[in-house]
């Protein structure tokens, strides 16, 4: 019995994992080729030392991730319904009473404010700072990473991945802790790994208290939405933080941190 609930842990967890970077891994190839077959794109002056090289990144990652995002979600609706034979189940139900389910909300919200002002304190690298600028600059790159990657990455890790675990019997923090921690690795920029982790803790959270997807689905469309708005506002200012918007010294935002910290716990113990 344990091996066989092993097994089915890592097949939540596997599966929809390939599924995603499968599509983003094709999707890019596949764009990237009909881009150079079309002369869209010059494939002579693809390499790193071009002037525009960040540019042209952007223009093959930016509407090659959109399309990836939009097959994945396809396909994770088909693997949940040969797999436990559900698709619209968590859209149509709600484990708990709607003003809950905005209190919850905003318990995230707080906890998605926490972690931030936390992730500039550590100050991690951050690797990928340079493409996500420029992609915010662009409508396709916000349609990307503000509305369809969150879409498609709920599907995987909260609907899936989390979903599939409970489904098969595996304790509620342990599937939360398993599918947050993938989350976060799959990221794999050092800055966002830790943040990322925190949020899927959160939204893991969000998602078994009230059963249905799209309150997640909600918190990271908005979150990822404000974070390419500001970083197209403040393209200039990389290294801007919380305290620099609020305008004051850095230790308001921790103390408001701490706050929200708390708030967060109260809002979501049982």
């Amino acid at each position: 019995m344990k091996a066989s609930k092993s097994v089915n842990t890592l097949i939540d967890v596997i599966v929809p994992l390939c599924i995603l970077l499968g599509c983003q891994i094709v999707c890019s190839i596949v764009y990237m080729s009909i881009s150079f077959a079309t002369g869209a794109m010059d494939k002579d002056n693809w390499n790193p030392k071009a002037s525009d090289f960040m540019s042209q990144v952007t223009g093959v990652v930016s509407p090659a991730l959109a399309i990836a995002s939009v097959v994945a979600i396809i396909l994770i609706l088909v693997w949940k319904r040969i797999r436990h034979q559900v698709i619209v189940g968590e859209l149509a139900t709600l484990r708990t009473s709607f003003p809950r389910v905005l209190l919850l909300v905003f318990g995230v919200f707080l906890g998605i404010y926490a972690t931030n002002v936390v992730s500039e304190i550590i100050d991690l690298p951050n690797l990928a700072e340079d493409m996500f600028n420029s992609m915010s600059l662009t409508v396709m790159g916000f349609i990307s990473i503000g509305i369809l990657g969150p879409i498609a990455e709920e599907y995987v890790f909260r609907s899936a991945m989390l979903g599939g675990m409970l489904k098969n019997g595996v304790g509620q923090w342990t599937a939360i802790l398993i599918s947050s921690a993938v989350f976060g690795i799959i990221h794999g920029n050092p800055a966002q790994i830790p943040f990322a982790f925190i949020v899927g803790i959160l939204l893991g959270l969000l998602y078994v208290r009230t059963g249905n997807i799209i309150p997640c689905i909600v918190c990271h469309v908005i979150n990822n939405s404000f974070s390419v708005y500001l970083m197209s506002k403040y393209v200039d200012q990389p290294d801007i933080t919380i305290a620099d918007l609020m305008g004051v010294d850095t230790l308001l935002p921790i103390m408001l941190a701490v706050v929200a910290a708390g708030g967060c716990y109260v809002i979501f113990r049982k």
